[in-house]
């Protein structure tokens, strides 16, 4: 399917994350046209804009995922989303945060990961 405008891209892009193809996603946003025009930092942005993808697409695997596993295995998590330990552990540690704290919103306790 051609993408003609910008916002058939960011569609496309946001459906690969949701799917948890967080390289096809960065590839359809650092394929736009757009980028010609950013002449000076570009290869900073496209690199700090393919960390947070890594990241979104972490985030929506776990999301997604969670009924499956009982745990995660960080070397694999770190190969799959190619981050380092301490960037999937700051990420899983926020998503168990909100995951109490939306827990705690309705009264109820957080007893881990395990069942």
């Amino acid at each position: 399917m051609p993408h003609d405008t910008v916002k058939d891209f960011v569609a496309s892009a946001a459906h690969k994350l949701q799917e948890g193809s967080w390289k096809e996603c960065f590839e359809l946003i650092s394929g736009m046209k757009i980028w010609h025009l950013q002449a000076e930092n570009k290869q900073d942005i496209l690199q700090s804009l393919n960390e947070k993808i890594k990241e979104a697409g972490l985030l929506a695997y776990v999301y997604m995922t969670q009924q499956y596993y009982d745990s995660y295995s960080i070397p694999t998590l770190c190969q799959m989303f190619e981050l380092d330990q301490n960037t999937i552990t700051k990420v899983l540690s926020r998503v168990i945060l909100i995951f109490k704290t939306f827990l705690g919103n309705f009264g109820i306790e957080y007893q881990g990961w395990s069942k």
